[in-house]
């Protein structure tokens, strides 16, 4: 089956919320926010250290190099997919994002052929401007609304997590 832009994105938004990053009904607006940038802190630590809590190897990227087939063509997402992660990560990048990466890059190897997998993606926030950081964070609640899922506060913090699968 081929989904449309559009049926692609949907379907993104919906890869989204079915992961760890679910939201309660009743998490007030700054609890979302704090349970969003942990996760994303401790995805950047474990990449950092290069294994993951199962004692995995397990390392980051820059997303935009990393989503680059032609360049990497045994990069590979799970179910994030691609034409979205790819789209999302230039919208970051417009809107002012220091950095997006690719964190929690695992190794799978299959009939001889060794691929990198990911599904997580971490959004290095603008520290001190305002315009670029309510930009940055524009882009992740459009994701939001459509899914009809709570919009994510400005708390200060560093990150914004997103997870594909």
């Amino acid at each position: 089956m081929r989904l449309t832009s559009r049926g692609s994105i949907l379907a993104a938004i919906i890869l989204l919320q079915s992961g760890s990053m679910a939201v309660a009904d009743d998490e007030s607006p700054d609890e979302i926010a704090r349970e969003n940038t942990t996760t994303a802190a401790e995805s950047m630590a474990e990449s950092d250290k290069g294994v993951d809590e199962d004692g995995e190897k397990i390392w980051k990227a820059e997303a935009r190099d990393w989503l680059n087939f032609d360049k990497h063509n045994n990069h590979r997402t799970f179910e994030l997919p691609v034409a979205f992660a790819r789209e999302i990560v230039e919208k970051y990048y417009k809107a002012g994002a220091e950095k997006v990466w690719m964190t929690g890059i695992t190794e799978l190897e299959a009939d001889g052929v060794v691929l990198h997998i990911s599904d997580y993606m971490v959004v290095v926030l603008p520290k001190d401007d305002a315009a670029k950081r309510a930009a940055t964070f524009a882009v992740y609640n459009k994701v939001m609304e459509e899914a009809e899922e709570p919009a994510l506060k400005d708390i200060g913090q560093t990150y914004i997590f997103l997870e594909g699968d």
